[in-house]
């Protein structure tokens, strides 16, 4: 005997990713506010190291999430 399904969607696995804005003046490239929990963070950049010749190559870097809440971050 089949068993009957419901093809309706079990909300109770879902998760809900909270979202936040920044609400500094500057580029988000050269600071970000979160607008939530109010971390600020000036010039915010992003390093690695060339594995075969061990230079060190920084850019800009735009942040997804904020590092103390976790929200991601949304264009406006």
């Amino acid at each position: 005997m089949k068993k009957k399904t419901n093809n309706l969607t079990d909300f109770s696995k879902v998760k809900i990713i909270e979202e936040t804005r920044n609400i500094s003046e500057w580029n988000i490239v050269d600071g970000f506010k979160c607008e939530k929990c109010g971390t600020e963070i000036i010039d915010y950049s992003r390093r690695e190291v060339d594995e075969y010749t061990g230079e060190v190559y920084e850019w800009e870097y735009t942040p997804k999430y904020c590092p103390e809440c976790g929200r991601k971050v949304v264009d406006e």
